[in-house]
């Protein structure tokens, strides 16, 4: 039989509590000794549900926390691929514009706009500025001393000399 120091109110009740007609009182309910027992057994099992409870709120107060970070590393991860998309896109743009108003390479880095009609402006004035390209002189083959034109193969003055046919077929030899 448990003492005062055992309980939680320093009472407990001397005798067991009276019969009320005997069908609707458990049997803890008769005896002092199997109701305290009851009663600390109520208290345990109320104990391990607020420890329950309590991990339970830390686990769904932490979940949002967590779920909060997830989203913004991978918005800062969109964010960083939208970027990238658009250098890409950009430097495309411009080697397009560069190709188109024959730009040089170190013109085409040049080009400043934030669109493309900015950046085709841009590479219009930067193409009016930049003299055209000089065309080089076709070579002129002019005989050497050996008989062979400058610039020309053995088998171009075969062909020239022998005078080769439609299809480069030697019509002296039947060969190309």
């Amino acid at each position: 039989m448990p003492t005062e120091e055992q309980t939680d109110s320093g009472l407990m009740p001397e005798k067991p509590a009276e019969d009320s007609g005997g069908k609707d009182v458990p049997d803890w309910a008769k005896d002092p000794v199997k109701a305290y027992e009851e009663v600390l057994k109520t208290r345990r099992e109320a104990a391990a549900e607020r420890v329950k409870r309590q991990e339970l709120e830390k686990r769904v107060s932490a979940a949002p926390a967590k779920d909060e970070s997830q989203l913004t590393e991978l918005a800062k991860r969109v964010e960083q691929a939208e970027k990238r998309a658009a250098e890409s896109e950009r430097k495309a743009l411009i080697t397009s514009l560069a190709a188109e108003y024959k730009l040089p390479a170190a013109l085409a880095a040049r080009l400043q706009g934030d669109s493309e009609e900015a950046l085709r402006k841009d590479a219009e004035a930067l193409a009016a500025l930049v003299p055209a390209a000089p065309v080089p002189p076709a070579q002129m083959t002019k005989p050497a001393p050996n008989g062979i034109a400058e610039g020309e193969t053995i088998d171009q003055k075969r062909a020239r000399l022998l005078g080769a046919g439609a299809g480069g077929v030697n019509p002296i030899t039947g060969r190309g």
